[in-house]
């Protein structure tokens, strides 16, 4: 019974992450009011509570993730803060529930802890995050070459893919999708795969190109300081020079070639500059003792209800709680990181998932990803990934 279960966790994993990695904002995959992502989550949080009331005598200690409990109900505390704090300064109950909304995926926490008390989770979520990278970048270069060749028509394919709500297009051929992101956080796998066997994957050229065709300035320098991270971390100093021309021509094409062509995109990416240094200003003006503590949902941050500054939005929505809250995943990554042992054989995915963890957060210091279930998902992967990894008292016990 025991094994029955976990096999129906494990399905149900798959499932959920192959839906949120592919799944982006998760509003392509609507039913009725609701939407397959609210199915799963809803369907994760009656798993986890009917787990919780079933003993598990196979789960030993040392595979237990007893900090999520702890840390759900600092979550808890933190966002009914928020809706206090809202009420209080009269914001509209419908805007604060809306907002609280975007990082409610946190509660499925347990549901993914029961499915990390065995290293099977580690590598399973891997190869989902690597097919699900590796499906998206071809469906986006075949995109691509139909709208180059007049086998798409730019107007209707910008009309039906504007009304996601999903989609935003950089040029009448070139768009971005929420979901992008796993390509970097794939190639950031991929490369630790090639650290340990020097072969370049013909699936991580695919998924490189199609970051590439993205021009998302955030992807590439996040993906950059990611990449370097993981070289160092692995102790493997002579691949900086790959990664370093590779970033190089990475910048080039991004920064410099295309949008030097198209001015179209020159301009998209003058408003955003502009959005975002306004946003900074804002803060800067505006920061005082209230600030501290924040204003609480349903709050204006200069003029908008969210700001692509996932950090910001924590700190201006929560104070320094909020802040400390979402910052913290990233504290003990780092933490749990550095206690496994050097010998340990899982030290080299530890790293990858470290730097993938970094990568999210660097990432949603321009765009809201940590504070939403496309983040929050890897996030909680990562952090239980490194855990389990970290309370081995040996590498033979990853077996």
């Amino acid at each position: 019974m025991v094994i029955a279960r976990y096999s129906i966790s494990r399905l149900l994993f798959a499932v959920m992450t192959l839906e949120l990695f592919m799944g982006g904002g998760g509003r392509l995959l609507e039913i009725g009011p609701g939407t397959v992502r609210m199915i799963l989550f809803s369907l994760a949080i009656m798993w986890a509570i009917y787990l919780s009331f079933i003993p598990n005598s196979t789960k030993s200690p040392e595979t237990r993730h007893d900090f999520v409990f702890p840390f759900v109900l600092f979550y808890l505390c933190v966002h009914t803060y928020g809706l206090l704090l809202g009420a209080i300064n009269g914001s509209d109950l419908g805007v604060m529930l809306n907002e609280l909304q975007q990082s409610l995926y946190f509660l499925s926490f347990p549901f993914f802890a029961h499915v990390f008390t065995r290293d099977k989770a580690i590598w399973d979520a891997i190869q989902i995050l690597k097919i699900s990278a590796l499906s998206m970048s071809v469906l986006y270069i075949l995109a691509i070459i139909a709208l180059l060749i007049g086998y798409l028509d730019p107007v209707e394919t910008y009309q039906v893919l504007n009304n996601t709500g999903e989609f935003m297009f950089r040029t009448e051929q070139l768009f971005f999708y929420k979901g992008f992101i796993y390509f970097g956080i794939a190639l950031v796998f991929f490369l630790n795969d090639y650290i340990d066997t020097r072969k370049i994957k013909l699936a991580a050229a695919l998924i490189f190109l199609a970051l590439l065709l993205t021009m998302t300035r955030g992807f590439i320098l996040s993906l950059i300081i990611a990449s370097f991270i993981l070289v160092v971390l692995r102790g493997k100093i002579k691949t900086t020079f790959w990664v370093s021309i590779i970033s190089l021509v990475a910048v080039l094409v991004v920064f410099v070639f295309v949008p030097e062509s198209n001015e179209a995109l020159q301009s998209s990416r003058l408003a955003s500059n502009d959005v975002r240094l306004s946003d900074y200003a804002f803060y800067y003006e505006h920061f005082g003792m209230e600030s501290i503590f924040g204003y609480g949902f349903g709050s204006v941050l200069n003029e908008r209800s969210n700001v692509e500054n996932s950090f910001f939005w924590a700190l201006w929505k929560l104070g320094i709680p909020g802040l400390l809250f979402w910052i913290t995943p990233i504290v003990l990554s780092i933490f749990w990181y550095l206690v496994i042992p050097r010998h340990s054989l899982y030290k080299g995915v530890a790293a990858a998932y470290l730097a993938s963890t970094i990568f999210v957060a660097i990432q949603s210091l321009s765009n809201p990803y940590i504070n939403n279930p496309i983040g929050i998902s890897w996030v909680m992967i990562s952090m239980l990934s490194l855990h389990y990894i970290s309370i081995m008292n040996s590498s033979a016990r990853c077996k």
